[in-house]
């Protein structure tokens, strides 16, 4: 199964959740799943299998126990897809220097040239949604609050119907010219780090 599969089930990231900081015994965190999701044992245990042949956890017997625990190893195919947006989660407060980007938007609705400025392409909701995420995606949510302390959250819906969301606050908005953001892929264990994105914005 694929990562993001695994990831797009959110009964299987709160079990990751509840691993983030250690091993924990099957029976705890069955019991803490079966109460948050009101979901049976048997199901909590599907989905304990797939994290554990998808080689997302490991299990080891401790007596009558099972202990379970978040083997890091398919987490790079995940990691290797966020490459580009990470800039800064070994220094969570360190600020990544402004770049230039180019917005392809491959089956666009409003054409990116039509668009009175590329502020807008960054910043209102309905051109967001034509370009964000990798091909073949869609934004199942796009919500923006464009001011200093506000917050972004998108979901990104990618063809499998996994869905995965992601979450900022804008830091400095100066219109037409720079948008800097925090930057969270809001899954346990990577919501942990938070990323400093600076975009300086040039019309052509």
């Amino acid at each position: 199964m694929h990562a993001f599969d695994v990831l797009g089930d959110p009964v299987r990231r709160r079990l990751l959740e509840l691993l983030a900081d250690g091993e924990r015994p099957a029976g705890e965190i069955t019991a803490i799943v079966q109460a948050e999701f009101g979901v049976s044992q048997p199901a909590v245990s599907q989905h304990l299998r797939v994290l554990r042949e998808s080689g997302f956890t490991s299990v080891r017997p401790v007596g009558a126990r099972r202990l379970y625990a978040i083997d890091s190893a398919p987490l790079q195919e995940v990691d290797e897809w966020l490459e580009r947006f990470r800039r800064a989660w070994d220094e969570r407060t360190s600020e990544t220097p402004p770049r230039k980007i180019t917005i392809v938007c491959p089956y666009p609705r409003v054409p990116l040239r039509r668009l009175p400025m590329s502020e807008e392409a960054m910043t209102k909701p309905e051109y967001v949604r034509q370009w964000w995420g990798p091909r073949g995606s869609s934004l199942s949510s796009c919500e923006i609050d464009l001011r200093v302390g506000g917050e972004w959250r998108y979901v990104n819906k990618m063809p499998d119907g996994s869905e995965h969301p992601f979450r900022g606050v804008y830091r400095e908005i100066k219109p037409v010219e720079r948008l800097s953001y925090t930057w969270i892929y809001d899954v346990a264990p990577f919501n942990q780090h938070v990323a400093i994105e600076t975009v300086e914005l040039e019309e052509r």
